[in-house]
């Protein structure tokens, strides 16, 4: 039950921050900190320094602090929510796979791992991009972690949505069987 519920939120929550973000120009309506591409109103790929000139560029001063305050805030309750359908649906979807009595726990703990490096690198690259929105300021270090964050974040995505649905065939075989 948990997991539908947290699957249903997390298929409505996109409809909700688009409607929301796109009150703060065709950029943040992009998200384009958060995806890999250009940054959508200059054509630049996104670099440390055209990451820079966004930051500096008196056109996006008002969308700054409502990227890094609000469209984050909206962004990590959607990590709680797919974040969520994806720890307990492969948690319900494991428990009706048959284990080893000495592996009964353990698929537990196993199938919560890549859920679970996916919700810690969506948030720690919502932080990073909150603070450098916030301070204006992007070192090298900076960007690098947060293009880094933003990677695992979308390799451990596809993992745990992968993950979930081999859960999902497996259970269905077994119940068919």
């Amino acid at each position: 039950m948990y997991a539908i519920t947290f699957a249903a939120a997390a298929i409505i929550w996109p409809f909700i921050v688009a409607m929301i973000s796109s009150r703060f120009g065709a950029d943040v309506s992009a998200r384009f900190l958060e995806r890999p591409g250009p940054i959508p109103s200059t054509g630049e790929a996104l670099t440390r320094r055209s990451l820079e000139q966004w930051l500096r560029s008196p056109a996006n001063g008002p969308f700054r602090r409502p990227y890094a305050r609000c469209i984050m805030l909206l962004d990590v309750i959607y990590i709680f929510l797919v974040g969520g359908f994806f720890v307990t649906g492969s948690l319900w979807l494991a428990s009706a796979l048959t284990w080893p009595d000495p592996a009964n726990w353990w698929y537990c703990v196993a199938v919560c791992i890549v859920p679970a490096a996916y919700i810690i690198s969506d948030f720690v690259e919502d932080a990073m991009i909150a603070q450098i929105l916030l301070r204006h300021d992007v070192s090298d270090t900076k960007f690098n972690l947060m293009c880094l964050a933003t990677t695992i974040k979308i390799v451990t995505f596809g993992a745990a949505a992968a993950q979930t649905v081999v859960l999902g065939i497996c259970a269905l075989l077994l119940s068919a069987a």
